[in-house]
């Protein structure tokens, strides 16, 4: 637990003359807990010169500042991610609609686990459905303002309803 702590990953500004390379971070778990400012998780900048393209399993809890978790280019890389947690956050969208549209965001995700976020939304204010064929396991607790399901069209909903999944017929 640290009350201060603002942001978890953040590098400085890049020089896009001096040549630096990204780099492929080892991170395979990560653990948030009780950081009550926290309001970024990701840099935006981070993508630049960091994947995190190991990272298996995200647990976030009690980061009440937290209004979202991953800026959309950070999610699109995470293609190994099978655990994802969150409880007792301000996260109101998973993913930072920031005009990126990620395409098959989390296509190993096996666990969603989503509880006590009272200001959550939606996943993504997207343009068009997630789909997860290899979730096993959905717990979603005190979650009042998502919809969970729906099956009318995607072209149907105004972008503040999307619900986490859609029933296709």
């Amino acid at each position: 637990e640290c009350g201060l702590l603002k942001v978890v990953f953040k590098l400085q500004p890049l020089n896009p003359l001096d040549g630096h390379l990204v780099a492929c971070f080892p991170l395979k778990k990560l653990k948030l807990f009780g950081l009550p400012k926290l309001k970024c998780v990701w840099d935006k900048e981070l993508h630049c010169r960091v994947k995190f393209q190991g990272l298996c399993s995200i647990n976030v809890s009690r980061c009440q500042s937290l209004t979202s978790l991953f800026p959309a280019i950070i999610a699109r890389d995470l293609m190994q991610l099978e655990e994802l947690s969150i409880d007792e956050c301000g996260i109101m969208e998973l993913i930072e609609n920031n005009g990126l549209v990620p395409k098959n965001v989390f296509p190993k995700l096996t666990s969603l686990k989503l509880k006590h976020l009272t200001e959550l939304k939606c996943i993504y204010t997207r343009t068009h459905a997630l789909h997860w064929s290899t979730l096993k396991t959905l717990e979603v607790h005190g979650c009042n303002k998502v919809e969970l399901f729906a099956s009318k069209p995607e072209n149907e909903m105004p972008l503040h309803k999307w619900p986490l999944f859609l029933i296709e017929k």
